[in-house]
């Protein structure tokens, strides 16, 4: 469910997005249009015939208002549950699932000055940090497994089709996010919150993602 759901999710949104978009951004270098282009053409490559068969198919027909199908599924409902993501992380070997729980397991909340923040490695972090730790999540999927290039990566077709940054690898890309946005210590940041996921992943322990009492 949780991958049918995410795929359909995705698609959807990506192929609203073409649809709608303006043309490609006239200073754009030919080099990055031509990345810009494939890229589009990846998007419907991979989502045209699955959006069209979604009808077709009793599991997929009523995604987004049967929630008695989606909250049967613990890995949907676990996107929302930090403890219930902390408890499927224990067991998760596929790196898509992986993936598609990490950002849940660092529970939401706020600091002591009322910003939205993520709990993760005894802080509350905010604002940059907070949007570095979101990056970490996803890139420690790329290390334990999950396809992170051009090729194959969702997440890079997105951004290159409709941002313009059109990187070869996952963690290229949220550096060249971070230095776009002059975030100081940003890339190291990201290095040390992926390397301390990875780490928790591998050994199977999560006490960074809990909050001290």
């Amino acid at each position: 469910m949780l991958y049918a759901y995410s795929l359909a999710r995705t698609c959807s949104n990506n192929l609203g997005s073409l649809a709608n978009r303006p043309p490609a951004e006239s200073q754009d270098d030919p080099t990055t249009r031509a990345k810009r282009h494939a890229a589009e053409g990846k998007i419907h490559q991979r989502c045209d015939g699955f959006m069209a068969d979604i009808n077709k198919d009793p599991l997929l027909a009523d995604f987004y208002s049967n929630i008695k199908k989606t909250s049967a599924d613990p890995y949907f409902s676990a996107r929302t549950d930090a403890a219930a993501a902390i408890k499927l992380l224990e067991s998760a070997n596929d790196p898509y699932l992986i993936e598609s729980l990490l950002l849940s397991a660092a529970p939401l909340g706020n600091d002591k000055n009322g910003e939205p923040s993520r709990y993760f490695d005894g802080a509350w972090l905010t604002k940059a940090d907070r949007e570095i730790l979101e990056m970490a999540t996803t890139l420690a999927a790329c290390r334990m497994g999950l396809a992170c290039t051009a090729a194959d990566d969702p997440t890079l077709l997105q951004n290159c089709a409709f941002g313009g940054i059109c990187a070869e690898t996952r963690e290229g890309l949220w550096k060249a996010m971070i230095a776009e946005n002059n975030i100081v210590g940003g890339q190291e940041k990201l290095m040390q919150y992926t390397d301390k996921i990875v780490e928790a992943l591998r050994e199977k322990n999560f006490r960074a993602f809990v909050p001290v009492k």
